[in-house]
């Protein structure tokens, strides 16, 4: 059962995006890791992220900014199911913002 971005924690979230609007591969914006999930995310991706890509901070952030979205705007922030991971994104015309949170 997928969970409402409200009820997720930090500890749950493998890695953020944050980047203008296109494709998502990077080219626009940025991937953040969370340091407790490296091992997933690297596995996820396929290859290893870069040192400068983990960031707790920046996670953290990005998990901040799309539960302030949802609370002021119920439904603003969609969800999708994928393998291994939920997909939280909140997108609008300047800007897209996803959150990956592992599957149990």
């Amino acid at each position: 059962m997928t969970t409402n971005i409200l009820q997720v924690k930090l500890d749950d979230v493998v890695k953020v995006y944050s980047g203008r609007p296109r494709c998502g591969c990077g080219c626009c914006g940025k991937y953040h890791v969370n340091p407790a999930h490296l091992e997933l995310a690297n596995k996820l991706r396929g290859y290893d992220y870069e040192p400068g890509d983990v960031n707790l901070t920046e996670v953290k952030r990005i998990l901040l900014l799309q539960q302030e979205a949802e609370s002021r705007n119920p439904g603003c922030v969609k969800v999708q199911d994928d393998e291994g991971e939920t997909i939280y994104s909140l997108q609008t015309d300047n800007r897209y913002r996803w959150v990956f949170v592992k599957k149990n």
